[in-house]
């Protein structure tokens, strides 16, 4: 499955987790956070948290609720958008929870997040640590600003955790750091039987979808995370435009960011540019046209606004977010193009909208879809298959063992099928397997 992301690892006198992420998604899998862990956190020695989507982090404050006192490793951007973004998964719990208390459980209050951040603890790109009998350093997954792949040494052999590894042609991001050393390799396969666009083409589509739509006097609707997505595609916007020479016919179409959690979001990106592509400045991202939503009031207000403009809002997947205000107002407009930019989990509204579904549920609401839908495919910080592989290709020879994780079924299939033709050894996990590795 691609959620829950969370890996124990034990030696003889070591335990640690690599990730703690929520479960996201269908039903079935939200409920999985309430199951108990498979492990005592108060027996944890550390954490290592690879970056802070929360499919990653979203779990961490109930490690502190059962007793885990030990340090949280992670990067110093990651360290400031956890704080944002696990402290908005407090928020939109309570805010269900108050929609509806008899169906809606809380994981954790905004008290636990505050209880939870004091146990980060900063972590350099290359900097080794020792704890116990393991050494490990973070080195840049290309994901995510602060996103890590982590590399551990325990005796004469090394681990590798890929976390969600991006791919050289990122709009912000730099490039993965080459992976040196992996004589075990656990790999996520998100996009593990797909290809990416190339850049060139996907920025292309994504500007003729935005300009065919703003010409028949239409509002166009792009679902996009608050940290990484909104960011990349405000900057591909603008990037575009300013290389095309269109320049002034793109700073007359009104752009709104609708996601109080994006403007803080993008305030943590450009804070820290040394980390991201020197392409990535103040105002590729702030530009004059972009229009900030920054109350209820504001967001509201936009759903009577019919005026051609492009909306950009939280979440990616359409589950939770400001979104879910403008969708029953829009969706039903044949004038209205919903434009997706990554990926939508099984089960997930996105998906169900995406995949032309009518009517979609939307709390208690009916609503019926009757806008357009356009995929622009390349935008996930997820490489593809060949960008998964490439980075591979880096070490002298292949790992003693390829464990494949993160990804749907075919995903996983098609790319083991693949890897163990270009001689990969490799192994699908079940959830909660135990792993025995030869060191």
């Amino acid at each position: 499955m691609v959620t829950g992301s969370c890996h124990l690892i034990e030696t003889d006198t070591v335990k640690c987790l690599i990730d703690c992420g929520m479960f996201q998604g269908s039903v079935r899998e939200k409920q999985l956070n309430f199951e108990p862990f498979h492990f005592d956190p108060a027996t944890l020695d550390f954490v290592i948290l690879t970056h802070t989507h929360i499919d990653h982090s979203g779990r961490l404050p109930l490690l502190i609720q059962q007793g885990f006192k030990g340090k949280i490793y992670m990067t110093p951007p990651t360290m400031d958008l956890v704080e944002i973004l696990l402290l908005d998964s407090a928020s939109i719990q309570e805010q269900d929870y108050q929609k509806d208390p008899d169906l809606v459980e809380i994981l954790y209050s905004e008290e636990d997040v505050y209880n939870t951040l004091q146990y980060r603890y900063p972590l350099e790109y290359g900097q080794w640590v020792t704890e116990g009998d393991l050494e490990f350093q973070l080195r840049d997954a290309g994901h995510l600003l602060g996103s890590a792949y982590v590399v551990i040494r325990h005796k004469h052999k090394t681990l590798v955790f890929s976390g969600d590894l991006g791919h050289g042609a990122g709009l912000l991001q730099k490039p993965p750091m080459p992976l040196e050393e992996a004589d075990y390799l656990v790999l996520e396969s998100t996009y593990g039987n797909r290809l990416h666009q190339h850049i060139d083409q996907r920025l292309e589509n994504l500007y003729n979808e935005v300009m065919a739509t703003v010409a028949e006097k239409g509002t166009v609707i792009i679902p996009a995370f608050s940290v990484g997505r909104t960011q990349e595609i405000l900057h591909a916007l603008k990037t575009f435009a300013q290389k095309q020479g269109r320049l002034r016919e793109f700073e007359k179409i009104p752009v709104y960011m609708d996601s109080p959690l994006a403007l803080k979001a993008t305030d943590i990106y450009l804070e820290y540019q040394s980390y991201l592509r020197d392409s990535v400045t103040r105002e590729s991202i702030q530009f004059k046209n972009l229009r900030q939503a920054k109350t209820m009031k504001e967001s509201i207000a936009l759903n009577f606004n019919r005026e051609p403009k492009i909306l950009v809002s939280a979440s990616g997947m359409c589950d939770a977010g400001r979104i879910l205000n403008h969708l029953p107002a829009y969706l039903p407009l044949e004038t209205t193009k919903m434009l997706f930019v990554g990926y939508q989990s099984v089960e997930s509204l996105g998906r169900k909208i995406q995949q032309q579904q009518s009517p979609v549920h939307i709390g208690r609401e009916s609503v019926v879809n009757r806008a357009k839908i356009v995929t622009v495919e390349g935008f996930s910080g997820h490489g593809d298959r060949n960008d998964l592989f490439e980075w591979t290709q880096s070490l002298n020879k292949p790992p003693l063992r390829t464990l494949l994780i993160h990804g749907e079924t075919d995903s996983l299939e098609d790319f083991k099928n693949f890897l163990e033709k270009n001689r990969h050894q490799v192994t699908i996990p079940e959830y909660q397997e135990t792993i025995t590795l030869d060191f």
